[in-house]
């Protein structure tokens, strides 16, 4: 199951060094003609990384006044990377909960960040549709709050030799960490793609991208940000 595999992986990282993601740091460190975060005043506001990993994008943020939230599979990642935020003096709450399922109140969230982490749709025989997602982003954020997200394109490593399930969906094969095969995953095919599946729910949709062949390996992918109507 992912859940014991991704436990095994972040357990075994807890004590090595992490790094935020370079574009994590320019979204919210940045000035940009189509971005400025700065512009929705971020000190005292709550952020909720979902699917956060070891904690490595909070790093990015840990100075500018946020109070930070995250979410993993399962109640040992969660600890582990309280363990390891900690280290960074970082104070970070950790709850278990997946993008379907949040652990949070209704309008309880001003920034939502899932980054490389909302297309995970389960295992084949266990998913749901995407759109289950979307409904639990707005539920737990405010009105006007803001969703920031990341999310592979069809030319990524990660659907290399994938199989498709449905239109849009995409059962993983062939992933070369040996963590997340046979595991069932949304392909956006563009911008438009992802508009449709937020369309209604949020508004002010702005967008980057990242296309990046690091030696071999196609880390491609659509940033996107919004704001809940």
């Amino acid at each position: 199951m992912i859940q014991d595999s991704y436990t095994r992986f972040y357990l075994e990282r807890e004590k090595g060094s992490v790094f935020p993601n370079e574009a994590v740091v320019r979204i919210f460190r940045g000035r940009y003609p189509n971005l400025n975060l700065r512009d929705y005043g971020l000190s005292g506001k709550t952020l909720l990384d979902v699917g956060c990993g070891d904690g490595m994008n909070f790093l990015a943020m840990h100075d500018l006044g946020l109070k930070l939230f995250g979410t993993e599979l399962t109640e040992e990642i969660c600890l582990s990377t309280t363990r390891k935020m900690a280290r960074y003096g970082l104070n970070v709450t950790m709850r278990k909960g997946v993008c379907g399922q949040l652990p949070f109140d209704d309008d309880e969230v001003d920034i939502l960040m899932s980054w490389n982490s909302s297309y995970y749709m389960g295992e084949k025989n266990n998913s749901i549709e995407y759109s289950a997602h979307v409904v639990e982003f707005a539920r737990v954020s405010k009105s006007g709050a803001l969703i920031i997200m990341s999310i592979p394109t069809p030319d990524n490593f990660i659907f290399k030799a994938s199989a498709e399930l449905a239109p849009g969906y995409r059962l993983i094969l062939d992933d070369p960490y040996g963590i997340r095969n046979d595991t069932v995953m949304r392909c956006f095919v563009d911008k438009d793609d992802l508009i449709g599946e937020f369309a209604g729910t949020y508004r002010d949709f702005r967008f980057a991208t990242m296309n990046n062949d690091f030696f071999g390996q196609a880390n491609n992918w659509i940033i996107m940000v919004a704001v809940k109507i």
